[in-house]
């Protein structure tokens, strides 16, 4: 589950998120090509693979307190670690507001803005 600013905010420059990742998560797998991304653990871990176009890979790992940097123009995937985790990002520069490849998904964002955050 991962909530974005951009969707709710009208975020110009970056995007600012928290992601909840089940323990046994299925991977999942994008290419950053046009902006950088930061990942900071609040607890439990984040563990991605990345491989450059050359194909070398390398894991990383980071755990409570720990920060993550994931430049654009790699491929990222992200993998289970078998704890349930909290983590925040930041990413930029921000693409235009919306989720362009899911424009249904993205409307239905929108719509539900103020909905649940009267607390």
């Amino acid at each position: 589950k991962i909530f974005l600013t951009q969707e709710r905010d009208d975020a110009r420059y970056f995007r600012h998120g928290m992601m909840y990742v089940e323990p046994q998560h299925g991977e999942v797998h994008w290419f950053q090509a046009n902006f950088d991304e930061t990942q900071y653990c609040i607890s439990g871990m984040m563990r991605v693979r990345a491989q450059d176009r050359g194909g070398r890979e390398v894991v990383l790992e980071i755990g409570p307190g720990e920060v993550l940097y994931l430049p654009a123009g790699f491929n990222y995937t992200m993998e289970p670690t078998g704890q349930e985790s909290r983590l925040l990002f930041t990413s930029g520069p921000s693409p235009r507001p919306g989720i362009v490849e899911q424009k249904a998904y993205s409307k239905q964002l929108r719509s539900l803005r103020g909905q649940g955050m009267e607390k």
